[in-house]
């Protein structure tokens, strides 16, 4: 499993003191960057491990505050406060932020608790170092559940977050909430309350009015709006797009044409979990571009592992001339699909070829 790596901060010899009795611990479970304060910008490191040294504490921040690490301050909670303003952008960019006095008497969940992971990240970070983790989100207090919590679980993501809060604060008030699963992904039902179930098909929520639902969350790879505000939707990352294009395409062309192919599709940009091609286009930009812009992850094939699919589609001997095997998109999206649901099997746009799965699940 892949480390998350913790930036750490202190302001003072303590705080190094008490990274250095507990770094063993810490390097198990992640990749470790220490800041430390000096004030007059001179210092070296004489530990065993490496240590930046800082003088301006929010400089030193800002510099990792968009980076998706964890940060963790071993300093009071107000000089963190003070030193993220003007840094915070919205709950589904910041990251996690956790703190812990010098002592070691109490580590903090202060931000992102949920979708950065904070929580999680407090209750590792307690046990390490022997201290008291400090939980203050609702549904954690009461042991309830949280959209967003449900949603990270799941690999989801969440349309809108003012819904999501609405129809937390109606699970956490135990009213019923129903999840309507249009996208067929796996459902953990251990995390869900008695009062939060699961239904396979809208048309079920027409119940008994006592067992109505008071909110609904949609799970769904189609570009929906939600129909009232006690509804949110929840777009699971399913969508595989494989893709071939000429040397060169534009960005914007190659995204013009993605989001369009998705529009026809009813396919929300946020379900792409993929992008996948010939491992020829790996430095391709549009396809690196287009993946930065839908957060989504890109894979590349060899020419003979598409070529142990490539019999299951029509074929161009231009390309197959070429690149060595006749269908780029369609084999890419097969591959990274395993195999999954073809939505459309090859779509030409000028100089750029599409193909769109749904992945096996």
């Amino acid at each position: 499993m892949k480390k998350r790596r913790i930036i750490v901060y202190t302001l003072s010899q303590r705080g190094i003191d008490r990274i250095k009795n507990h770094m063993d611990e810490l390097q198990e479970q992640y990749l470790v960057t220490v800041y430390a304060f000096d004030k007059k910008g001179v210092k070296k490191s004489t530990e065993t491990f490496p240590i930046q040294y800082f003088q301006d504490l929010k400089e030193a921040i800002r510099q990792e505050f968009q980076q998706g690490n964890l940060l963790f301050f071993i300093l009071s909670t107000g000089i963190v406060i003070r030193s993220i303003q003007g840094l915070l952008l919205g709950k589904q960019q910041d990251p996690a932020l956790v703190v812990m006095d010098e002592k070691g008497n109490h580590v903090i969940s202060l931000l992102s608790g949920h979708l950065g992971g904070a929580n999680e990240e407090t209750q590792k970070l307690a046990e390490i170092f022997g201290a008291n983790p400090v939980i203050t989100t609702a549904s954690d207090v009461y042991d309830s559940m949280a959209v967003d919590t449900f949603a990270l679980s799941h690999g989801l993501h969440i349309k809108d977050l003012q819904a999501a809060k609405r129809v937390t604060a109606l699970i956490l008030d135990g009213n019923p909430v129903a999840i309507v699963n249009e996208a067929g992904i796996s459902i953990n039902q251990r995390m869900l309350p008695d009062h939060v179930r699961v239904i396979e098909e809208d048309k079920e929520r027409e119940v008994e009015s006592e067992n109505r639902p008071y909110g609904t969350m949609v799970i769904t790879t189609e570009n929906k709006e939600a129909d009232n505000p006690q509804t949110v939707i929840l777009v699971a990352k399913d969508i595989i797009v494989g893709a071939g294009c000429r040397r060169g395409v534009a960005s914007e062309d190659f995204l013009r044409a993605l989001k369009e192919e998705l529009h026809k599709q009813r396919i929300d940009p946020d379900a792409v979990s993929t992008i996948a091609s010939i491992d020829r286009k790996e430095d391709e930009t549009c396809i690196l571009e287009a993946a930065k812009e839908l957060k989504a992850a890109t894979c590349f094939y060899t020419k003979e592992q598409l070529q142990t699919v490539e019999d299951r589609f029509s074929s161009s001997m231009f390309v197959k001339n070429k690149v060595g095997v006749g269908a780029v998109a369609e084999t890419s999206a097969c591959l990274a699909s395993q195999d999954g649901e073809a939505i459309t099997k090859r779509v030409r746009y000028p100089d750029i070829t599409l193909s769109i799965w749904r992945r096996k699940r």
